[in-house]
């Protein structure tokens, strides 16, 4: 028998797929918070998330469009083997005085929408220009779970430069906004 909290979860990913199938939600991937972008050096699929890209979209009240879009997209991605690249860079929580999309509420919201393929095939996390804060917090949540599985969070590596990130994904193969580039710069000064 499943717990509560992972039939919660099923339930919430089967609810999140359906209305994705009828929802139009085209407009959000404008935005560029998550998308595919290439392959590691493992030749699984890369997926990039953008963390300050999805701050406007907590300030319109669209993160409930986001995870529709983020199902509709990433379902047939996410049923097979893959890494994902969180840029952390200039987010909310990173000391810009954006609003706090990323709370850990929303964090499980997504796990649960995303089903339990994410969980299984997600092979590891880079999570590019973290704070202490937020190690911190993915420390203590992968010994304790809290509503995300602790198989998340035991594979995210953190990455304090970009030249690391190239280590595990070819350089061509990856979008780098900007802003994450220029970031990374001031790192040398």
């Amino acid at each position: 028998r499943r717990q509560p909290e992972l039939r919660d979860q099923h339930t919430l990913h089967h609810l999140y797929k359906e209305r994705a199938s009828f929802v139009d939600v085209e407009d959000i991937g404008s935005a560029k918070v998550l998308f595919k972008c290439g392959e590691d050096f493992e030749h699984r699929a890369v997926l990039v998330m953008v963390g300050a890209h999805l701050d406007p979209l907590a300030r319109c009240g669209d993160l409930d469009r986001f995870l529709l879009y983020a199902v509709k997209q990433l379902g047939p991605i996410t049923n097979q083997k893959y890494s994902l690249v969180y840029f952390h860079t200039e987010t909310w929580a990173s000391g810009s005085g954006a609003s706090g999309a990323m709370e850990m509420n929303f964090v499980k919201q997504m796990h649960a929408a995303l089903g339990p393929e994410h969980k299984n095939n997600l092979k590891v996390l880079y999570v590019v220009h973290p704070t202490f804060a937020l190690r911190a917090t993915m420390s203590t949540l992968s010994f304790f779970g809290a509503g995300v599985s602790w198989r998340v969070w035991k594979k995210a590596v953190f990455i304090d430069r970009l030249e690391n990130l190239f280590q595990y994904i070819p350089r061509e193969q990856l979008y780098v906004p900007d802003f994450v580039i220029d970031y990374n710069k001031t790192l040398d000064s």
